[in-house]
This record gives structure tokens, C-alpha cells and sequence, in this order.
């Protein structure tokens, strides 16, 4: 499956994790800048390192690292370049902590506008990471 341009932007800022002192609100928010360090860094291997287990057990890292380069092909070098070079994050907001699992609206810029997407984390040995939306598959995130 080949996720869309938008769809990976969203992966790419949604997938990471943080470790390390701090309120969970803060982690969240680190982890979600981090996604977006290792995506302009194309670190994608170190990127895909931050996901949660189920993630990682539903989508080997070689499928993972398989999407990435099928979509990068969408794009010219120059634009896949310049995509990652503008991309940030402007605001996690709404963080809704429950146990060990969390939502947040996450906020991302890219290819010339925002988009909002709401994540999901799971609290894996002390850390959070990213948790698959319910009723996502293998290797996408989206869900239903």
C-alpha cells in the first residue's frame, strides 16, 4: 500500500517518541518535534525507531523504509528536498492523557499549507510513542 504525499507528511510528523524527565504533555510535544527532526534530516531508519511496538510488529522496518522511498518517487528530488526543508510543526494541542495511552491535534506545515491531524500514543516502558489510529492496518496510520 502506498501511503499519499499528505497521508506520509502526517506519519512523518506523527511517528516518534520521547524519553527523559518532564510532564507528559512536555514529552508528547518533544516527540512530536523530534518526528519532525528526523524527517528533515531523512533519518528515516532512526524515525521509524520512534514508533510504538504494535506499530512496528503490524509493519517491519523494511516495509516501512519501502513506503518512504516509493514516496518519495511521487516527487522530484528537488521537491521531495524542498517538502522536508519547510516542514514544521506549529502546535500540539488538546492533549487528552488516559493511563497509557494519549490523543493530541497536531499541527503540521508543509507544501504551502497546514494540516491538523489528530495522534495517537501508547506509554511503552516510560516513554510515549506513537500508536496507530484505531482501525489502521500494517503499515498505515490513518485508520478508518
Amino acid at each position: 500500500l502506498i501511503l499519499p504525499a499528505a497521508g506520509l507528511l502526517m506519519l512523518l510528523a506523527a511517528v516518534a517518541c520521547s524519553g527523559g524527565s518532564g510532564s507528559d504533555d512536555a514529552q508528547i510535544r518533544q516527540l512530536e518535534q523530534d518526528s519532525i527532526d528526523y524527517s528533515k534530516e531523512d533519518s528515516w531508519s532512526k524515525f521509524y525507531d520512534l514508533s510504538s511496538q504494535e506499530f512496528q510488529e503490524r509493519c517491519p522496518r523494511d516495509d516501512f523504509l519501502d513506503q518512504v522511498v516509493t514516496t518519495k518517487e511521487f516527487f522530484s528530488e528537488g521537491e521531495w528536498k524542498d517538502m522536508l526543508e519547510e516542514l514544521k510543526l506549529v502546535t500540539v494541542e488538546n492533549i487528552q492523557i488516559q493511563g497509557d495511552t494519549a490523543t493530541a491535534e497536531v499541527t503540521t506545515y508543509s507544501m504551502g499549507e497546514e494540516q491538523t491531524e489528530t495522534d495517537y500514543y501508547v506509554k511503552e516502558d516510560g516513554k510515549w510513542r506513537l500508536a496507530p489510529a484505531p482501525g489502521s492496518e500494517g503499515c498505515d496510520t490513518s485508520g478508518e
